[in-house]
């Protein structure tokens, strides 16, 4: 009896006797999910290419792959026969490509985020007119951000409309009439856009301001004090007199601050349309 057995443990030990196989973790999907676990938190464990290589030739890895392949296919002996493409030692080399990719992505992101430094830094030394009339800052004109978002070309969007918001603070600080004075000044190159409220630059922002200054000054003539209109209206009229109608002189008169914005919340407010600029007394 006693050679009997050491006779079967001495075949065991040649054969495999109770070796986990592709089979056994076939029959065994509790166990083999343990195994894959373990084997995908190998794989994600490994800092160096060299600690993956060696990992592919996992023998328990291998199979329990090859076995979860079968159990998702329901063909275990389809599975054996195409491990070389679904298997371990594939989905290692799959996992390095995928680790390869991201690598290269952190580092195109870190020397993207340098150059967005280096911009901040430029900006920072550019008053906001100089920045904005310089046609290489402008992010809507730079092909390499035509759709693209970047961290490179949020940096330029976000710098762009930063120094949009000081042009804006620094034109709000002026008067209506200050800031007319200054077109010449912001609006030797006037550009426009398709898109409503798109800043170009430096003349973009001053229209803006202009726009929005005029519509508060027309308001307060058209919703405020009746006697400020009446007043400002006849002083614009009785300078118009002093010039011949339709000349440029005329012209000239009648397009100055406050006369620009007079006569015509002057129509509006009394819901008639007079002739011209200043050439009727206002309705009683």
């Amino acid at each position: 009896m006693k050679n009997k057995l050491l006779f079967l443990t001495f075949i065991c030990l040649l054969t495999g006797c109770g070796e986990k196989d592709e089979q056994y973790y076939y029959d065994n999907p509790a166990e083999l999910k343990k195994v894959i676990t373990e084997c995908e938190t190998k794989a994600k464990a490994a800092t160096t290419d060299e600690e993956l290589d060696k990992l592919a030739t996992d023998e328990m890895c291998r199979k329990a792959t090859v076995a979860a392949v079968g159990i998702q296919t329901k063909n275990l002996k389809n599975a054996m026969l195409e491990e070389e493409k679904i298997g371990w030692a594939a989905y290692i080399q799959a996992y390095k490509k995928a680790l390869a990719r991201k690598k290269e992505k952190e580092a195109a992101a870190a020397a993207e985020k340098i150059e967005a430094d280096k911009l901040r830094e430029a900006a920072s030394k550019q008053n906001w007119k100089d920045y904005l009339d310089n046609e290489e800052n402008r992010p809507y004109f730079i092909a390499d951000c035509l759709g693209k978002n970047t961290i490179l070309c949020s940096t330029r969007e976000e710098l762009w409309q930063q120094k949009a918001k000081e042009g804006e603070e620094e034109l709000f600080t002026l008067s209506y009439e200050e800031l007319m004075s200054k077109e010449k000044e912001y609006c030797k190159e006037y550009l426009t856009s398709m898109l409503k409220d798109q800043v170009l630059n430096s003349c973009s922002v001053w229209q803006k301001v202009k726009d929005e200054m005029y519509q508060k000054e027309f308001d307060n003539y058209v919703k405020g004090d009746e006697s400020k209109l009446r007043k400002d209206y006849q002083l614009c009229r009785e300078n118009a007199k002093k010039h011949e109608s339709y000349t440029s002189s005329w012209q000239e008169e009648i397009g100055k601050y406050p006369c620009n914005i007079v006569g015509n919340a002057a129509y509006t407010r009394y819901d008639r349309v007079l002739l011209n600029n200043f050439m009727e007394d206002l309705p009683e």
